[in-house]
C-alpha cells in the first residue's frame, strides 16, 4: 500500500520540527507521505531521499517532487552497494515497512540504520495480517512488539488506529535516539 496509517502523523511531524534534519532517507516512500511532511515543515533546508521497491511508484507518486532523490531497491542490503559504505543521514524513517520483510532482515536493518543516522523513526501495525496476492512486497511476512526494539532503549507509543479498513488495530511508534553513529 502506497500509504501508512495516519495515527502517528501529529507525532512525526513534531518530530521532524523538534530535529530538523539536514538529511533523511525514508525507506518505503510509497506515496510520498513522510516526503510531503518533510517539505512542509522544512522547506529546502533538508536533503532527502525516497527509498521505494516499487518501481512504478516514483513516477506515479511524482515522488521527485517531494525529494531529492528517488530510488528503487529494497531495503534489505540497501548500505552493503559499493560506494555508500560511509553514507550516512540524520534521520531515517521507515512506516509501514518492516513487516514487510523477515524478522531477522528487519533487525539487520535496523542494526544498521542505527550505525548510520541519529535519529530512527519506525512504525509497524500491531495485530493485522495482510497478504496481497498481485503486490506480493506489501504482504506481511513478520510480526512485531515493543520487545523487539529493547536494545536500542527507544522512546514506544502505541495508538489504535481511528478509523478505515484497519479502524480498532494498534500502530506503534518507535523512535530510536543515537546520539554518537558509528559512521561519521
Amino acid at each position: 500500500m502506497p500509504n501508512s496509517s495516519i495515527v502517528f502523523d501529529y507525532r512525526v511531524r513534531s518530530a521532524f520540527g523538534n530535529m530538523s534534519p539536514k538529511t533523511a532517507l525514508d525507506v518505503g516512500a510509497g506515496s510520498g507521505k513522510y516526503g510531503k511532511m518533510l517539505r512542509a515543515v522544512l522547506g529546502e533546508n533538508v536533503k532527502s531521499t525516497a527509498l521505494e521497491i516499487d518501481k512504478t511508484y516514483p513516477e506515479a507518486y511524482d515522488l521527485l517532487r517531494y525529494y531529492d532523490y528517488a530510488l528503487c531497491e529494497t531495503a534489505v542490503g540497501f548500505f552493503d552497494v559499493v560506494g555508500r559504505e560511509a553514507l550516512t543521514f540524520d534521520l531515517i524513517i521507515a512506516g509501514d515497512v518492516l513487516q514487510n520483510i523477515k524478522k531477522s532482515e528487519g533487525i539487520d536493518c535496523l542494526h544498521e540504520w542505527c550505525r548510520r543516522a541519529e535519529h530512527v523513526i519506525v512504525m509497524v501495525p500491531l495485530d493485522i495480517c495482510q497478504i496481497v496476492a498481485d503486490s506480493p512486497q506489501e504482504s506481511f511476512r513478520s510480526f512485531w512488539g515493543a520487545v523487539d526494539f529493547e536494545y536500542w532503549l527507544p522512546e514506544i507509543e502505541i495508538q489504535s488506529i481511528p478509523n478505515g479498513r484497519y479502524k480498532g488495530c494498534r500502530q506503534m511508534y518507535v523512535h530510536i535516539k543515537n546520539e554518537k553513529p558509528e559512521i561519521t
